[in-house]
């Protein structure tokens, strides 16, 4: 299993996503929802998943969507004996790696003995990654994002396809 390295949160990062959002209000136009992206790409956002489905090989592939273009890929993560699949926004400006509220909530039900907000877990069935909770007054408070620590620890590839909509995040295999 490889090991990432930890990074420290900029305290002022956020993301502006006026297009994405965990849930669409009623007077909300022109904004997609993760369970809409999640579906896209074949699965229910936060399900929970076991055997073959925990290990997830590269490539990764995911899909461009929002008003912005924005590009979401499927993974697999897992704390203890937990294992959910979402969607997280790959974020190329990000240095780490966060996950929303729901997602943290969904992954941390019932482990009351975690009491902080950054937790080792292992992302796609290889990867031990520190993963930070979304600093809940920004904009991405409830939005799973891939940052650049994950993205230089695993020496990855990224190819975006504008004109079909679709990403791709890939590695080479230890």
């Amino acid at each position: 299993m490889m090991e990432g390295k930890p990074v420290i949160a900029d305290a002022f990062f956020d993301v502006l996503l006026s297009d994405v959002k965990n849930e669409r209000r009623q007077d909300e136009q022109g904004v997609v929802t993760l369970t809409e992206i999640a579906a896209d790409m074949g699965f229910e956002n936060r399900s929970e998943v076991w055997g073959e489905a925990v290990k997830t090989q590269s490539p990764l592939e995911g899909i461009v969507r929002g008003r912005y273009s924005r590009c979401f890929i499927p993974c697999v993560i897992s704390f203890r004996s937990r294992t959910i699949k979402t969607a997280f926004l790959l974020d190329t400006g990000g240095t780490c790696t966060f996950i929303g509220k729901p997602t943290w909530d969904k992954l941390l039900e019932g482990f009351e003995d975690v009491g902080a907000n950054t937790v080792r877990v292992t992302l796609n069935g290889e990867t031990r990654q520190e993963v930070t909770l979304s600093p809940q007054d920004r904009h991405f408070a409830d939005i799973d994002v891939i940052g650049t620590d994950f993205l230089n620890h695993m020496e990855a590839r990224v190819h975006v396809d504008y004109k079909r909509k679709t990403c791709v995040l890939e590695w080479d295999e230890p």
